[in-house]
Order: structure tokens, then sequence, then C-alpha cells
């Protein structure tokens, strides 16, 4: 989430007391989309952050530095702001699509007859915002006809929009029958599941040339169910999709157009995917402009925008607060003041911490994910937006 950085700068100060110590990007750290920073005469001056610097803690731009980014991606404002975010989310509502790491069975004690060169299978996904399907690797199995020390095979990914370019190839090294081996992605392939037309019936196909004399194994689309279970409970991975089926043809310019054979099997293919639930990369489009409006309900996403601001400032004065008061240099603050005036304003931050990631989540927009829903017994109380 480094789209959150620059939401909040390090300080606008005009004295240049400090200026020999800043670092050379200092332009772009101390960038804020938001008009606020961490270190200002009405949170934490610099005079006082500068009392804490040392040769351990760094001097007073790396103390904000970390008070906001963290050290090796540790303690950052920005990463606490957004683990407390879906934490806030997971305690409020549910995911309404159960996880699941493979697409298919991979049972293979019979064979699939051939009728074309061309083998596979193909997926027609729900258009779900938010929600993104990830293949790593596909497994292959051969009942029998693989004689050959090893026969390596090319499994190609396409969408039904273009079938002159593959979303992705991977080879499978088949050195045997009934055994599955491995064709693992270069990187792992992600749709995009809120991208998928489907008011034309996109599909996702998943296709081989089948070896001459070889018959692939006829593993199903999905473990079977009996004595009234649910078939989602065995294949949750069939929530996602309106079809899913196997497909065998004579070569790929006829893919749509005659198929040669059409099942229920994946014809030896076994998929390792993922489904993932997107629901925080929103933040990033509030982040690019924080106190602008912009899209639909514009005005409920300038409030939301400001407290996503407000609530990621507090967090890096509650960290930079933690760093004065753990800092051991003997100072002015530390030899004349009460600490308590710094727990006082600690608290007074954390308060505006909390109430940001409360409006964040309760106040999602609509258009943001497909994926939750909201849990019952919601134990939180709604508070007003921060202006």
């Amino acid at each position: 989430m480094d789209c959150l950085t620059n939401i909040v700068g390090l300080s606008n100060t005009d004295c240049d007391c400090w200026d020999d110590t800043k670092p050379v990007d200092f332009n772009t750290l101390n960038a804020s989309s938001s008009g606020l920073y961490i270190s200002e005469p009405k949170t934490i001056p610099l005079r006082m952050v500068g009392g804490s610097a040392d040769c351990e803690n760094g001097g007073i731009w790396d103390l904000l530095i970390k008070a906001r980014d963290g050290e090796d991606g540790r303690g950052g404002a920005v990463r606490d702001f957004v683990k407390d975010f879906l934490g806030a989310t997971q305690r409020v509502k549910h995911n309404q699509f159960l996880p699941f790491e493979h697409i298919g069975d991979n049972y293979y004690t019979k064979a699939k007859y051939v009728n074309g060169s061309l083998a596979g299978m193909f997926f027609e996904p729900y258009r779900i915002k938010g929600g993104k399907l990830r293949i790593s690797s596909i497994d292959l199995a051969f009942f029998s006809g693989i004689t050959a020390p090893s026969t390596d095979i090319d499994i190609s990914i396409y969408s039904s929009l273009n079938f002159n370019t593959p979303l992705a190839v991977a080879t499978a090294t088949v050195t045997g029958n009934k055994e599955f081996f491995r064709a693992t992605l270069s990187s792992e392939l992600v749709i995009d599941l809120g991208e998928i037309r489907d008011d034309v019936d996109e599909r996702i196909y998943i296709l081989y040339e089948i070896p001459t004399g070889a018959l692939p194994v006829a593993n199903n689309t999905e473990i079977k169910v009996c004595c009234g279970s649910n078939k989602f409970d065995r294949n949750p991975y069939l929530q996602l999709m309106c079809n899913l089926t196997g497909v065998q043809t004579d070569n790929l310019s006829n893919i749509t157009t005659r198929v040669l054979d059409s099942s229920a099997t994946m014809n030896g293919l076994y998929i390792n995917a993922s489904f993932e639930c997107d629901y925080y990369s929103w933040l990033c489009e509030l982040a690019q402009a924080p106190g602008e409006s912009y899209g639909v309900g514009a005005g409920d996403r300038v409030q939301l925008g400001m407290a996503l601001a407000d609530g990621l400032r507090a967090k890096c004065v509650m960290n930079l607060i933690d760093s004065l008061l753990l800092g051991t240099r003997i100072n002015q603050y530390s030899m004349i003041q009460d600490p308590k005036q710094l727990y006082r304003q600690r608290a007074i931050y954390k308060n505006i911490y909390s109430l940001a990631i409360d409006n964040l989540v309760y106040y999602m927009p609509s258009d943001v994910t497909d994926c939750l829903v909201c849990a019952k017994n919601n134990k939180l109380a709604k508070k007003p937006l921060l202006a």
C-alpha cells in the first residue's frame, strides 16, 4: 500500500535550522496530497522532535520517516493503518465466498475418449467487484499413451475475447501415466473478476495439445456430492462461476464454433487456484486526492478521504510520540516539561485514529466490492464522519 505514503507529509516548517540534515529525496518524502503533516505547531513541533534525535534514534527527519513509513517494513503508520482497517472490517463484515485452493477433481481412474487434438476446459466466471482469481500452476495427468522418457506439453490460458495472445503459458513435463505433473506459471496469473465481461459471456479457456496416442484422465469438474450435501461445500469455486466444463476440438480457431466434445470432465487438468477478496485497494483512490470530489457519491468520498488523511496523520503522531517517550536523551522537554502533556496529546490522536478506522469501515462505498456482507450481531456503533 505504498499509495498511502504521501497522503501525509513530514513537516511544512519554513525554518532552515534543519536543512543540512534533510535526505536528498526530501521533496518526494515530504509530499502531502492532503496538506497535512506529521510535525506541525499544533501536533509535535520540530524543535521537540529534535530533543529526542540522537545517534541511536537518528536525526529529526529519521524520526518522522520512521513514524510514517516504519523501518524495514515494520512499525510504520501506513502498515498499521492498513492492518487495523482490515481487522475492523473483518469484525463487522463477512466474506460471502468460501476459500479454495483447487479447481476440479484429481481423481484419475478412468480414461477420457479423445475427439480432437486440442483438449482442456473452460469456466465462465461471474463479474464480482473486488474479486480476484489467482492461478499459480496447473497439474496434468494422462491415463495411457505416454511412452517416451518425458513429454513436454504446453498449457495455455486464454480469454475468449482474445485467442491471439494467451494470458499465460506453462509447460508440464510428463513422464508417465496415471500421475499428475505440474506446469508452474512464470508469474502468478491474476484474473480481475471485476473486469469480466459477463455481458458477452467471457470465458477463460485452459488448453493443451494431446500427444498422439495418449488419453487424458476423465477427472470431473467437481467432486460429486451425495446424501443431500451442498455441492458448493465440496466445490466452493462453483460459487464464482455460471459455467464450467471440459472441451475437445480439432484446433484453436474452432474452439467456439465447432466443439467436438463438451462434457463435465477436466480432460486431465487440475488447476491450482485461489480466490482473493479485495476490499482495501479503494483506499488508494481516496489517497490520490483526499480533499477532492470525484465519482458517484462524491460528497461522501470527500469526507472519507478526509477521514483517511486525519486517521493516518493521527497514527503518525502517535508513533512519533511513542519515540519521544521512549527516547533516553536528556533535553529541555524531559527535564522541564511534564510527560503527561504528551500522553494527553497521544490520547487525543488515538481517538481521531479510531474514529477514522470506524468511518472507513462503516461507510465503505457499495461499489467497492461484491465480496462482503454485513455480519450479524454488529456490536460496533456508527459514529459521525470526521470533518
